[in-house]
């Protein structure tokens, strides 16, 4: 018995721009964000500026291993900002366990720049520069999945005979649900058991349904690469680690070692963005050439994307990849 379902046209275009709308709301949360921190940097450092800059000064005394005495001479000559340091503080400096050991208090005029304050301070809003970096890359990636899950539901639906091949079902259900029933309940199963690692299930669907992501292959392993540097953020603090290395393309191993840290800076957290638009369009694409539906009416729908990125200047979304 063959058992035929179709996937409404509208259930596909729904599920397209939902997740475009997604990325967009991603990336004006990654704009709104990084705005509003660097005002806030700017804000920390004029307010604490004498501040972080007597931090640095006692940072460098608690590291270096001068004699104690010269130490003490260099405080005495260092000027902050213009004024004489021993004017803003106080400093006590003794040598113990070859380690040297500072206390301090700050003079009445300058109480508002304890350094101490003023590094709690910074490394505060430091942290949270880091929370936002992990956010970027785990949605980004969760978006994705998202929509993964939904082209992966929509090919098993429309070609069960593909994925289930073998698969037997006991008796009893059939007099408990419809055909069709029994088959949106394994495909949602499917969907579940496949999602845990969604290169591989990019892999099976090219199998199964011919949807072949390598046709843009440095689409692919440049979203492969954010894919398992959000995996390094979240679970290793951004340390490279052989798991990485062993998964992302030759590329993007030069001067990269196990044990090093990884900083994703404003151009990287951006361009994770506008690769998770450009997966989630081609994805789409593959999609409609597997069912062998009609391109052209993808080509209005890619052209109507493309200009709005051209109107909001998004123009490294529009760059061809090769």
């Amino acid at each position: 018995m063959s058992v035929k379902i179709i996937v409404p046209n509208e259930a596909v275009r729904g599920s397209f721009f939902a997740a475009i709308q997604e990325v967009e709301a991603l990336n004006e949360f990654y704009n709104d964000f990084i705005a509003n921190w660097n005002m806030k940097k700017l804000e920390l450092e004029s307010t604490y500026q004498i501040g972080l800059a007597i931090n640095d000064v006692l940072q460098n005394i608690t590291d270096d291993e001068e004699n104690v005495e010269v130490l003490k001479e260099q405080i005495d000559k260092k000027d902050i900002c213009g004024t004489k340091l021993k004017e803003i503080i106080n400093v006590t400096l003794t040598r113990s366990n070859d380690k040297n050991n500072i206390s301090y208090s700050m003079v009445s005029d300058f109480q508002s720049q304890d350094p101490l304050i003023a590094r709690n301070k910074k490394n505060k809003l430091d942290s949270q520069r880091n929370i936002f970096c992990r956010s970027i890359l785990s949605n980004a990636i969760i978006i994705f999945e998202r929509y993964l899950a939904q082209i992966y539901e929509f090919l098993v639906v429309m070609n069960p005979e593909q994925y289930f091949e073998g698969k037997t079902i006991k008796t009893s259900r059939l007099f408990s649900a419809t055909v069709e029933k029994i088959i949106i309940n394994e495909v949602r199963e499917e969907v579940s058991n496949n999602l845990f690692d969604s290169i591989k299930t990019l892999d099976k669907m090219n199998e199964k349904s011919s949807i072949n992501l390598d046709r843009y292959i440095c689409i692919r392993k440049e979203f492969e690469e954010i894919y398992y540097r959000r995996n390094l953020f979240v679970h290793n603090e951004g340390i490279v680690n052989k798991i990485y290395l062993d998964n992302i393309h030759e590329d993007y191993k030069k001067s990269i070692k196990c044990g090093e840290k990884l900083v994703c800076d404003d151009y990287y957290l951006n361009n994770s963005i506008v690769v998770l638009k450009k997966m989630i369009c081609v994805l789409f694409y593959e999609f409609l050439f597997s069912i062998k539906s009609d391109i052209e009416d993808y080509d209005i729908l890619s052209q109507n994307i493309a200009f709005s990125a051209l109107n909001n200047k998004e123009y490294a979304f529009c760059e061809y990849d090769d």
